[in-house]
């Protein structure tokens, strides 16, 4: 047993002392430095992880005045934007009205000095700063943007840098735009055109919302419905207002006009491009055409409605059957949506047809008897309505009944409006029920092409004996990578629950949405086969197989065949000459050589073009995206009245209704 000496006490005592000591004298340190840890050897593993901390609280302050600057910079580049915008818009009017031949040369002079003073107004909004730092310099804030020459021309002087600021870890916005994004050198001009449409054209189909994507800005417009599911005939009829067309009712619809009044008017569209109406009164058509603001790439494409409006009320009684006469008095109490309250008496005896004219005589009701021996109501307001019922009038409507509310609900379209107009960009397939087998590819094997610019994928399927959308979409998605997007969109059922033999209910379909992530023109056709047209997804115009199609015989090595190649709302003469497009046979039209000598008088930035079936026939397609038309041109010759080469015809080229060769004495009838 160890004894426990004095020396040993002293030492443990003072041992606690100085320990004690220490601790003081570390806690004097924490208090006086604010620090926990003088040195990182003090704890390394919590040194370093409050360091991490601090950095990290320094990071998200930074990012904090980053977007601070951010939010100042957009709104006072929105703020300079707007104002330049406001003066061009006048100097245009003003330039649009100096036009007015009633007007003297001293008005023009006034006009003139007008346009002057707005352009060095506009020459200020373009040097708008803030603090200092001009907006449209690019990297060179401290650089006034523009500056007037001695001769009055203005010059940039800026960079093209654009300003970004990192306001997450990772991620930068961009939040300026340099002199010469907002005022280019030079401007290309960019349209795109529909097809022509009847002079009294007029669109009736669904809610239509469309995509307006100029460069990588995008814009909305917005279609309604515009409801009358009504035959305006004066007499309140059972399915006015119910959500469903009947016979004799109709969509009121928009005009071309008022289509690109819409656009205009939108405050996303608008500012991206503008609308206007060609119209050919000689030839009774016109076509709507889309010009980009900024002369970047334009698109259009439908989208679904993405909201249930609202169209009235209904209410449908029991099925009693058509021989019901109320066995005693009753009543039935109505409270309107707006609150006015009504009360119809009914007697011992009344039909249903007594209790549907009763009903129809309260204002805002619409009633009537229908075949299975029940009564509908519906109102076009938008509130529901109320019915409390006593007496006999509980066999039609209990003793409390409430309306249900009719919708015109999301739908897709199944041609939508900028696919009618032929400016769809988005490639979308017929539709089919849901699940359903859309063909049996060993026995017809599917080999189609799906090509955007440098990307190209070709597809070949010959393994599925019950292909549905599904499994296409998903082969699409396998074979194309990332820069295709690839959709099956489903559409719900539609039934009208008041009327079941309304004449627009819809089962459940499906369709193929296929588009390019990045916005440009995507282009599909058929290889071999005729799948993509079958689905509705081909944008080529085919030829026949050329090794069975002759020159024609008529015209001479000397005299070329002319057809018009359309594409969007420009139009190119091609001549084509025996010699340039004539196979080895000296007969029959070489496919590639015909292709090339097409496509050379076009351009290779507008028209491509494939071989397809074993090289025996052309698939021309547009590389803009616009709709493509191919046409028989007829000769400048007076003395041939109008007659043309029939080449278009004859490779299979020709856009539109052919009819058959017929004699020139056939009389038509």
């Amino acid at each position: 047993m160890r004894r426990v000496s004095h020396s040993m006490m002293s030492n443990l005592f003072l041992k606690d002392m100085h320990s004690s000591l220490k601790r003081l004298v570390d806690v004097e340190r924490r208090m006086a430095s604010q620090k926990l840890y003088s040195k990182p050897s003090d704890n390394p593993s919590e040194v370093a992880r409050g360091m991490s901390v601090g950095a990290l609280v320094s990071k998200n302050e930074q990012f904090i005045r980053n977007l601070d600057d951010a939010v100042t910079w957009l709104k006072s580049t929105e703020t300079a934007l707007g104002q330049a915008t406001d003066l061009i818009s006048s100097v245009r009017e003003k330039a649009i009205y100096a036009g007015n031949g009633s007007l003297s040369s001293v008005d023009r002079h006034a006009i003139a000095e007008d346009i002057l003073v707005m352009r060095d107004e506009l020459v200020q909004v373009a040097n708008s700063n803030i603090q200092g730092r001009y907006l449209f310099s690019g990297y060179e804030t401290a650089t006034k943007a523009f500056v007037k020459n001695d001769d009055g021309s203005v010059a940039y002087r800026g960079d093209s840098g654009r300003i970004a600021f990192e306001i997450e870890q990772g991620i930068v916005g961009t939040v300026s735009l340099n002199g010469r994004d907002v005022f280019p050198l030079s401007f290309t001009k960019r349209e795109i055109t529909s097809v022509e449409v009847p002079i009294d054209f007029t669109w009736r189909g669904s809610s239509e919302r469309l995509l307006v994507k100029v460069g990588d800005k995008t814009g909305e417009v917005f279609l309604p419905k515009r409801w009358a599911d009504n035959n305006e005939d004066s007499v309140s009829d059972l399915t006015d207002y119910d959500g469903f067309l009947q016979p004799g009712e109709q969509l009121k619809g928009y005009s071309l006009d008022e289509i690109a009044e819409a656009i205009n008017s939108s405050d996303s569209a608008g500012k991206l491009v503008y609308a206007k109406v060609e119209k050919d009164f000689l030839a009774g058509t016109q076509r709507l055409v889309l010009e980009s603001l900024s002369g970047e790439p334009l698109r259009v494409s439908s989208v679904p409605w993405s909201e249930n409006t609202v169209r009235g009320q209904m209410m449908t009684s029991e099925v009693v059957g058509p021989a019901w006469s109320a066995v005693q008095d009753g009543t039935i109490s109505v409270v309107m949506g707006d609150g006015k309250h009504y009360e119809i008496g009914i007697s011992a005896g009344d039909t249903l047809s007594d209790v549907a004219k009763a009903l129809a005589d309260i204002p805002g009701l619409w009633a009537g008897e229908r075949p299975d021996g029940s009564i509908a109501v519906a109102s076009d307001n938008t509130e529901p309505f109320f019915f409390e019922a006593s007496g006999s009038a509980v066999d039609l409507f209990g003793v409390a009944r409430k309306s249900q509310t009719v919708e015109d609900s999301k739908d897709i379209n199944r041609m939508g409006l900028s696919s009618f107009l032929g400016l769809e960009v988005n490639r979308k397939s017929t539709f089919f029920a849901p699940g359903s087998v859309i063909g049996d590819t060993t026995a017809n094997k599917l080999d189609m092409v799906l090509s955007s610019g440098e990307n190209s994928v070709r597809l070949v399927i010959q393994d599925d004996s019950d292909l549905t959308l599904s499994e296409l979409a998903d082969r699409i998605k396998a074979v194309a990578g990332d820069w295709l997007e690839v959709v099956v969109q489903k559409d719900s059922p539609e039934s009208n629950v008041t009327d079941t033999t309304s004449q627009d209910s819809e089962g459940a379909s499906e369709r193929l949405v296929i588009y390019t992530k990045d916005g440009s023109p995507l282009n599909v056709y058929d290889k071999e086969g005729l799948w993509s047209q079958t689905l509705g997804l081909s944008t080529a115009r085919y030829t026949s197989d050329l090794s069975n199609v002759e020159f024609p015989t008529a015209i001479s090595a000397e005299i070329p065949a002319k057809i018009g190649v359309e594409i969007g709302s420009r139009t190119y003469e091609v001549k084509l000459y025996r010699d340039d497009v004539i196979a080895s046979d000296g007969v029959h039209i070489d496919p590639r050589s015909f292709a090339l000598a097409v496509q050379k008088q076009v351009g290779s930035d507008k028209l491509n073009f494939d071989l397809i079936n074993s090289d025996s026939g052309v698939a021309f397609y547009s590389a803009t995206g616009e709709p493509l038309r191919i046409y028989d041109l007829p000769y400048a010759d007076p003395s041939l009245g109008g007659i043309t080469s029939g080449l278009a015809s004859e490779t299979g080229l020709q856009t539109g209704i052919i009819g058959d060769w017929v004699s020139a004495a056939t009389v038509t009838g």
